[in-house]
């Protein structure tokens, strides 16, 4: 059981994560159509967030893994490319 609710965290993330990069790249095709600038931001801003809450999940604020495993693998997972690096 503990498993499947690990699973249907990265499920859950993962898809809110899908729609903001479809939701970016709407936004930003309007805006700047002839560079992919929506998958530069997304994926400097998702490196970012993806570092920054590595360590201040580890050592500064631990929680709950399943929470971890929702943001950092499932939503910033799909929001950037990096959806395997974590895991």
């Amino acid at each position: 059981m503990e498993t499947l609710t690990k699973i249907l965290a990265v499920a859950v993330g993962g898809a809110i994560g899908a729609v903001a990069r479809y939701g970016l790249n709407l936004l930003f095709a309007k805006t700047f159509a002839p560079f992919p600038f929506a998958t530069f931001f997304i994926n400097i801003t998702g490196s970012f967030l993806i570092g920054f809450l590595l360590i201040f999940c580890q050592d500064k604020f631990p929680t709950n893994e399943n929470l971890r495993l929702a943001i950092i693998v499932g939503f910033l997972g799909a929001y950037t490319t990096f959806s395997t690096f974590e895991f």
